[in-house]
């Protein structure tokens, strides 16, 4: 009994930090329960094999109560460093645009021209995932690449960086690679879902910057 407990915690553990998949962790709580009905196949004719079935399901409902809670604690918590993350690289960027005659980097050097005003470990996304994932995994909208802050009909509309399935420094492209969270960051540091990226050049972005 003991011993199928254990298996039971362990389980737990494994699926809380995304190890396993539901389908993986309700088949293997699913044979400890059996096993443990056929180790107790003599007893079965007293309450006492019964009774052991029934404690091993209630405690099993305990630790997928368990782990539900822990999985989604550990969500708000990366979900919270993402977007904080995604605030900063958005931060660094209005200040380098401020210093280079307000123009956004080039998107094949944009993590070397920010790098001196964000630390290190703001460009590393890959710690955000679940399971972690070794790698930068953000990338820089490539349509936003050296633009100048006048071309742009809003700071809030375009998104500028993005969570990505690209592990490589400076990685860059037109949303292709985005997340199915579709998480990115405006240049004015709003942090919302981008189902697709926004032309920068087209006729009603002109209009509105040359009438401004």
């Amino acid at each position: 009994m003991l011993s199928m407990c254990a298996g039971m915690i362990l389980l737990t553990r494994e699926y809380a930090l995304f190890r396993i998949s539901i389908l993986q962790y309700l088949a293997a709580n699913f044979f400890l329960i059996v096993i443990s009905w056929l180790i107790a196949g003599p007893l079965r004719r007293n309450s006492m094999g019964v009774q052991a079935a029934m404690f091993l399901m209630c405690f099993g409902s305990i630790c997928s109560s368990v782990s539900r809670v822990w999985r989604s604690t550990d969500v708000e918590s990366t979900g919270k460093m993402q977007i904080q993350k995604l605030k900063s690289l958005a931060l660094a960027t209005e200040l380098y645009a401020g210093d280079h005659s307000e123009k956004l980097p080039l998107a094949n050097v944009w993590m070397d021209s920010i790098s001196n005003r964000v630390k290190e470990a703001d460009f590393n996304l890959g710690t955000t995932f679940l399971p972690p994932k070794p790698g930068y995994h953000v990338a820089m909208n490539s349509d936003l690449s050296g633009k100048s802050l006048a071309e742009l009909e809003s700071k809030n509309k375009y998104c500028m960086f993005f969570v990505s399935y690209k592990s490589e420094r400076n990685a860059n492209d037109a949303l292709d690679s985005i997340t199915e969270e579709q998480q990115g960051v405006t240049i004015s540091g709003f942090v919302r879902p981008f189902s697709e990226p926004v032309p920068v050049n087209n006729p009603s972005n002109v209009l509105s910057v040359i009438n401004k």
